[in-house]
């Protein structure tokens, strides 16, 4: 009776370090997948916000084109755009 009492624990006893070195080995994966995954989400957002971080209020030349202006060498030049505001856009040479 004392054999089969040891067996059986030793037995449940196995089992259980069994589970928990799957539950551990799972959460160690998930938790690698979820800072890669924040970790691309950070690269992703940083890439967005490229070039953003110039003068206030600064345009690239591609957004200026869409509102229907040229961009010109002469910083004073102006441009009456579709949205009906005067922007102004010199190229840096």
């Amino acid at each position: 009776m004392k054999k089969k009492n040891f067996v059986l624990t030793f037995i449940i006893a196995i089992a259980i370090m069994g589970t928990l070195s799957i539950n551990i080995t799972l959460l160690k994966n998930d938790l690698q997948y979820s800072l890669a995954l924040e970790n691309l989400m950070l690269r992703n957002i940083e890439a967005l916000a490229d070039g953003e971080g110039g003068t206030p209020g600064s345009m690239t030349e591609a957004e200026f084109a869409k509102l229907g202006c040229r961009a010109t060498v002469n910083p004073n030049d102006r441009c009456k755009a579709n949205n009906g505001y005067n922007y102004t856009f010199a190229v840096r040479i």
